[in-house]
Parts: C-alpha cells; sequence; structure tokens
C-alpha cells in the first residue's frame, strides 16, 4: 500500500472511530441519567421507616454524587468528540475547496479539551480556509454591488471582514459597504467606514472617492 493511501485508510479509521464514539457516548450517559434518577427517587421516599439504614441512605446519595460526577466528565466528552468530528468535516471541506462551507463549519466548533495535536490541526485549517473564503465572499460582494444589487452585495461583504486579516481588498471593501449605507440612508455608518479607511489604509487607491464621500456627507448634514 502507497504511503498516500496508508494517510487515507489512517484517516478513515480516525473518522470512524469518531462516529462510533459520538453515537456511544450519549447511550452510555442516557443508561447513568437512568441509574441515577432510580437513586435519587430511592433516596427521596426514604422516610426512616424501610428497611434502609440511614448510613445506606447516605451511601447511595454519595453513590448519586459519583454518577453526577461521571456523567458530567462523559458528556465533556461526548462534546469533545463532536467537536472533532466537526473538525474532520472541515478538513474535507477544505480539500474539496468548500471555503465557505469549511470556515462556517469551523466557527461552530469549540475546541474546549482539545490536545495540542487537535488545536494545531484546527489552526492550520482555519489559516488556510479563511482568506480563501473572505476572497471568495469579497468576489461575490464586489459583483453584486457594481450590479447595483446592494441587499445582496452587503451580507457578503460584511462576512467577508469576519475572515480577512491582511487581505488587499479590506479598504475596498469597506468603501463598498460604505457606499451601500449611502444608499440605505444610514450616513453615520457610511462615515464610519470611511474614516476607517482613512484611519487604518491612508494609502489607499480609494482615499480621494472617500474624501469626496465625507465631503458629500458633510455638506448635506
Amino acid at each position: 500500500m502507497e504511503h498516500r493511501d496508508l494517510i487515507a485508510f489512517g484517516v478513515g479509521i480516525v473518522a470512524t472511530a469518531l462516529v462510533l464514539l459520538v453515537l456511544v457516548l450519549p447511550a452510555i450517559n442516557e443508561n447513568k441519567d437512568k441509574t441515577i434518577e432510580t437513586l435519587q427517587a430511592q433516596v427521596e421516599s426514604y422516610q426512616g421507616e424501610t428497611n434502609m439504614t440511614p448510613e445506606e441512605v447516605l451511601a447511595m446519595r454519595e453513590k448519586v454524587t459519583t454518577l453526577e460526577a461521571e456523567n458530567k466528565q462523559l458528556r465533556s466528552e461526548e462534546t469533545k468528540q463532536a467537536n472533532l468530528e466537526l473538525l474532520e468535516t472541515a478538513v474535507s471541506q477544505l480539500n474539496d475547496k468548500k471555503f465557505e462551507e469549511c470556515v462556517a463549519t469551523l466557527d461552530s466548533i469549540e475546541t474546549v479539551g482539545f490536545s495540542e495535536e487537535d488545536l494545531q490541526k484546527y489552526e492550520s485549517v482555519k489559516t488556510q480556509a479563511y482568506p480563501q473564503a473572505a476572497n471568495s465572499l469579497y468576489t461575490k460582494g464586489k459583483s453584486e454591488f457594481l450590479s447595483n444589487n446592494f441587499t445582496d452585495a452587503k451580507p457578503y461583504l460584511e462576512k467577508c471582514l469576519n475572515y480577512t486579516s491582511s487581505e488587499n481588498f479590506i479598504d475596498d471593501t469597506y468603501y463598498y459597504l460604505g457606499k451601500i449605507a449611502e444608499e440605505e440612508k444610514d450616513t453615520a455608518k457610511a462615515k464610519e467606514y470611511y474614516e476607517k479607511i482613512k484611519s487604518l489604509y491612508p494609502d489607499s487607491n480609494q482615499i480621494e472617492n472617500v474624501n469626496l464621500a465625507l465631503e458629500n456627507l458633510n455638506s448635506t448634514t
């Protein structure tokens, strides 16, 4: 078996194991829940006239406490395994170049309990997927904006900003959102976008347009 095939085989085993854990853990928790409910009912029904001694009732209460702690740990493990399964889904989406779907999956993941290796994988996928998703969203938003479809352009451009870091189209994104805000008669928001460009991107190719837009907005208010 080739090295590439061995890697694929290993990934398949990990994914299968995660699925099995996600399926099995809820059943274990459910059984423990039922046991806890039964013990709690017995403790609550104790009135001193049954065959149970106070020591037995105390032992039962301690058993309930122990089971609740175990159940909490199992639920934590269940949540972690579900998030690891989501991480594998994100990896597949990244490999399939489904960047927007990938970042949506990443955003739904809670990394609490992840090992150092799991965290490194998460950050690696994030580092690769975020810029690609930002570029895809910006391209769609710009296309809609240039077609005067401002309602459709706005969510793409706003979402794009969630995934940008140092991309060279951030200033353009702010500018397009500023113009959309103007169309929506939201002068304060438009000014906010334009001022961000002046503050963060003083060398932007949109500076002349921004200064003109601000001049017009200030003259009308």
